[in-house]
């Protein structure tokens, strides 16, 4: 898992597939879900697109 630091100082974790120059395609959760519960969805996405999860 990755994380990025935002302006504020919170450290922000994700899931990052597929190839960086591809159009991406954010999944975000909400409370009580975790990044994980996108992890089908992420592979299924169609082909020529870069796969984020949040």
């Amino acid at each position: 898992m990755a994380f990025i630091t935002v302006s504020d100082g919170t450290r922000l974790s994700y899931k990052h597939w597929g190839p960086k120059d591809a159009q991406p395609v954010m999944f975000h959760h909400g409370w009580p879900l975790s990044t994980d519960d996108w992890d089908n969805a992420e592979h299924d996405t169609e082909a020529g697109h870069d796969p984020i999860s949040r």
